[in-house]
């Protein structure tokens, strides 16, 4: 993470931390959690067992490109196609996607985002590249983000990439970046994240009455 000043930048911090998507089933929220491995403020180390992530931006894994592509939300937008574009090497459509007016008093579209975004689609695999939230402003952060700071807008950008975890290969985001703009332009927050080294886990479980020996 950056704050930059008239476009110089005079605070820089790099956080490594583990992090957790819990995804439930279709009905269920999906949930993000973080846990700081080591962290240093401009080039000096920091306690990373007490060290407090500056922002607490979603990473994409569990509630972004659901919002607009999960269950009925894509029934509560208004898809355009607005050109064809090459990204990281690959033929893609680019997607305008407009939240419907009709949609804010439709309880199905509870859960779908507000905002509008733009989605590059992949135009062989039909994959989701790049989905870019459309820019919004935001006075109720907390810390440096806090509303006597004033009003800061901002549109967060999430790249998907392949990645491969034991024998299987999937598609997940892999960098998501968030620009904090103060309105005046003079003071810049850039938010940068990205992923690596891959796990998943998977547990069942089962409910039994007291004396069920499971047979």
């Amino acid at each position: 993470m950056q704050v930059l000043e008239n476009g110089k930048v005079i605070h820089e911090k790099h956080i490594v931390s583990e992090f957790q998507a819990v995804h439930g089933d279709s009905k269920s929220k999906n949930n993000e959690h973080r846990k700081v491995i080591s962290a240093t403020e401009d080039g000096k180390p920091q306690n990373g067992s007490g060290y407090i992530l500056p922002l607490g931006v979603r990473g994409g894994f569990a509630e972004d490109a659901r919002g607009y592509f999960g269950g009925a939300n894509m029934g509560c937008f208004d898809f355009e196609l607005i050109r064809q574009d090459q990204l990281r090497g690959r033929s893609a459509i680019v997607l305008a996607m407009r939240r419907k007016k009709t949609s804010l008093a439709d309880s199905t579209c509870a859960a779908a985002y507000r905002v509008d975004a733009t989605a590059w689609i992949d135009a062989e695999t039909y994959r989701i590249l790049r989905l870019e939230l459309g820019p919004r402003k935001e006075r109720d952060f907390t810390g440096p983000f806090s509303q006597g700071n004033g009003t800061y807008t901002f549109a967060p950008v999430i790249e998907f990439g392949e990645v491969q975890i034991a024998d299987r290969s999937y598609w997940v985001p892999i960098e998501k970046g968030v620009d904090f703009v103060k309105e005046n332009g003079k003071v810049t927050y850039k938010y940068v994240v990205r992923y690596s080294q891959f796990h998943k886990f998977v547990s069942t479980s089962r409910i039994v009455e007291a004396g069920d020996t499971g047979k």
